[in-house]
């Protein structure tokens, strides 16, 4: 039985072959094709597996090399980085490499920056010896010719790590690029490696400047030694909002008393967020003499302006200004009126007095709650 059909199936492929030969070397030859491919994709796959491996058997070698470095440098036993002898060898033998040279200089320049933020004074010097003495940063400046803005990026974020300000004007190129993080990038690099200086990206930057930007902008300053403050006025009249608003918060921030009357011009701002920024410039200022500027506005201004001007105030107003208080607390808004309440406390003894006296002679149920609550939070 086996035998008969053995030899109906071997004279049907027979008469196969000879009636289609064409067909079946067609598949014949997809066959070893996709054979070929199949083991050829199996023997690239194994061998990826290995270059993986091998990779990663060095850039360990290498991280171990750079804690040694480290240690040495933290337990004082090199005082400077000529890089001389098995040191020089060592580090060479890894950034020059034929395969990983790019690799390995990635890993020893993010190395070299995630140990450079943790130390300080010496230590630190002679570990960024180490990125100077070895090229990095011309490695670090290529990346800026990348056509990948993230790696772009990447070059800046390094550059400014390492503290090396002559990237600066390189690095400026990229101040008001269209690309948000490139962008981001080079701002804050440069107001890292130029102090205030850098502040000049101000003066043409198109693009909002972000809150998480302007606080961290303020941190860095806040951190670097301040001889002569800059005209910080100038940007107040900035087409770019945000760049007002950050011009506003420079001043606050640096008591910068000197551009104070300068801040007034921002009371009558297209934006509310300006404007109430403009307010609590001029309340942390205690500039008194914008104080009649600011009742004007207030009048013709939106509900949020109004509440940040009796908030703002509070360190300033005086028992002059109590008519105008007087008028605030009697609104049929709760919220202006509570902070008209509290504004005419913070005024001191004489506060206390003259709203007492509108608590016994006129209030009514509505005002007497509110300065009741008024007091309270005061006490």
């Amino acid at each position: 039985m086996n035998t008969a059909t053995n030899l109906l199936f071997i004279k049907f492929i027979s008469e196969f072959y000879d009636t289609s030969p064409g067909v079946l070397k067609v598949i014949l030859l997809f066959g070893w094709i996709f054979t070929i491919l199949s083991v050829g994709f199996i023997v690239f796959l194994l061998f990826r597996r290995i270059y993986i491996s091998w990779k990663r058997k060095k850039a360990t070698q290498l991280r171990n090399e750079i804690e040694k470095l480290v240690n040495s440098i933290m337990q004082g036993r090199i005082k400077s980085f000529a890089f001389e002898g098995e040191t020089n060898r060592l580090i060479k033998s890894y950034t020059n490499h034929r395969f990983l040279k790019n690799e390995h200089r990635n890993i020893l320049i993010n190395e070299l920056i995630s140990i450079y933020k943790t130390l300080s004074g010496k230590a630190a010097m002679n570990l960024r010896e180490i990125y100077l003495l070895h090229d990095l940063p011309e490695y670090s400046l290529k990346k800026l010719n990348s056509w990948r803005w993230y790696i772009k990026a990447k070059g800046i974020q390094e550059l400014a790590d390492m503290d090396y300000a002559d990237a600066n004007e390189d690095i400026k190129r990229y101040s008001n690029h269209s690309k948000d993080l490139l962008r981001t990038e080079a701002q804050t690099a440069l107001v890292k490696l130029a102090n205030f200086d850098a502040l000049r990206f101000l003066d043409d930057t198109t693009y909002p400047i972000s809150e998480w930007q302007q606080l961290k902008f303020l941190h860095i300053l806040s951190n670097k030694e301040v001889s002569n403050l800059p005209d910080f006025s100038k940007w107040l009249k900035s087409s770019n909002d945000t760049v007002v608003i950050f011009s506003l918060k420079l001043i606050r921030h640096f008591q910068s008393m000197k551009d104070s009357k300068n801040v007034e011009i921002a009371l009558t701002h297209r934006s509310l967020k300006v404007r109430i920024q403009a307010v609590e410039t001029i309340g942390t200022l205690h500039d008194e003499n914008a104080i009649s500027l600011i009742k004007t506005q207030y009048y013709r201004d939106a509900k949020e302006f109004k509440i940040q001007v009796l908030k703002c105030l509070m360190g300033i107003f005086k028992p002059k200004d109590f008519s105008f208080l007087e008028l605030q607390l009697l609104s049929e808004d709760y919220d202006i009126s509570l902070a008209a309440a509290k504004a005419i406390v913070s005024v001191g003894d004489k506060g206390r007095e003259f709203i007492g006296e509108i608590f016994t002679t006129y209030a009514d149920n509505a005002a007497r709650d509110i300065i009741k609550h008024a007091l309270a939070e005061t006490n």
